[in-house]
């Protein structure tokens, strides 16, 4: 992005963020301070004042100068490794190490990587802070010394699954502002001035993207670093390549023009039943357009319309009529996990010590989520996934 607005590549505030603000913070220790920022049209400082290096003015600029601010460039969600906050917290590093090993088979294959010891923390991609941040962090953390960082950092965590979240970014995009601009605030006090850096000040803009193109994972950058890997593996000898790439997407086009499935699609089927005069087909997994359920133990926790939580026993199709239903079982008495910076019920994340003997039949089309299950040592704890609520 910054070769198409001609802004500089480095972590930058003054310039990174140039068109979105007017006003620029003053630096502390190599660091800038996160001041509130007036809005700004895209190149307006550059066009009055010039630019301190040989950068010319983007071409994007000279189309419509006064056009809305939705024609800023989205912010990317940051990336940081946050070694400041495990040596200021007062953590036990073993001891969470320890947990996130034990969570890691409870992780569901939605997840593109599963969770890795903090030892390796300097070498986590992106989308591993990301599930750290919204999934395993808040359970791992909870434990810390200093409470008041636990709370700076589900502020964080929720803000996020709050801009996340499709039912949720647009009604409380003003609240996870808030929550944000209270992170940043306190930031500062937590770990100090010379730590509030490019990736910190940028959270303050991406309650504004979200109005404008959608949750979070909709205008995300990390979907480009994959489909860029898609297109390497397409070019098979150094003659031609745009060419060979527009043949293979085409025929990928078209191959998917003549295989289009039919969700819900299910896989391994065990046996057939016949109940109350009707055949039943057995099945260990069913795959929907927004996720895959299984009778697995990291895969069967869902969540139905009446807010119950269920862990799936069995999966079964009528033959005649095709209607699909699972048998589970129901959590008991949920529990908040948290209460602060906002309520449980709103995120969906709960707690719960026990879980029924009766089996429950709903039918697939009853399905609100899928959750992740995480089970400790004493209870559950229950978060509904972001991308299938």
């Amino acid at each position: 992005m910054s070769f198409l607005l001609l802004i500089r590549i480095h972590t930058n505030l003054r310039k990174s963020c140039e068109p979105r603000n007017k006003r620029v913070g003053e630096f502390s220790d190599s660091a800038e301070s996160s001041q509130p920022a007036t809005k700004n049209q895209p190149g307006t400082e550059r066009r009055e004042k010039g630019a301190e290096s040989t950068l010319p003015l983007s071409r994007v600029l000279d189309t419509r100068i006064d056009r809305p601010p939705k024609s800023i460039a989205p912010t990317d969600q940051p990336s940081t490794g946050g070694e400041e906050f495990f040596t200021s917290a007062g953590c036990s590093r073993p001891l969470i190490n320890e947990e996130i090993l034990f969570l890691k088979n409870s992780v569901p294959a939605d997840f593109s990587r599963l969770p890795r010891s903090l030892e390796d923390i300097e070498y986590f991609k992106a989308t591993e802070l990301r599930q750290f941040l919204l999934y395993v962090g808040p359970i791992v953390l909870r434990n810390m010394r200093n409470k008041n960082m636990y709370t700076h950092f589900m502020t964080l965590s929720c803000a996020i699954r709050i801009l996340c979240s499709h039912t949720l970014y647009f009604t409380y995009n003003n609240y996870a502002l808030q929550l944000i601009k209270y992170f940043i605030q306190k930031y500062s006090f937590l770990y100090g001035p010379e730590f509030i850096n490019h990736n910190v000040h940028g959270l303050v803009h991406l309650p504004a993207d979200c109005l404008l193109h959608g949750p979070l994972d909709m205008f995300t950058c990390f979907k480009y670093e994959n489909f860029l890997y898609q297109i390497k593996q397409k070019i098979q000898t150094t003659r031609c390549p745009l060419q060979q790439i527009c043949n293979r997407l085409r025929e990928q086009e078209q191959t998917k023009e003549q295989n289009n499935e039919k969700f819900p699609i299910l896989y391994q089927q065990t046996k057939i039943k016949i109940i109350n005069g009707e055949r039943y087909a057995f099945y260990k997994k069913i795959q929907t357009e927004k996720f895959t359920l299984s009778t697995a133990d990291n895969e069967n926790c869902i969540m139905i319309r009446d807010e119950s939580i269920l862990c799936i026993d069995s999966i079964f199709q009528n033959i005649s009529t095709l209607h699909i239903f699972i048998t589970a079982r129901k959590f008991l008495d949920p529990m908040p996990f948290f209460n602060s910076p906002c309520s449980f019920k709103l995120l969906n994340i709960y707690q719960t010590q026990s879980i029924s003997e009766a089996r429950y039949t709903v039918s697939i089309s009853e399905v609100q989520a899928k959750c992740v299950k995480f089970l400790l040592k004493n209870n559950f704890v229950i978060m509904a996934m972001i991308h299938t609520n």
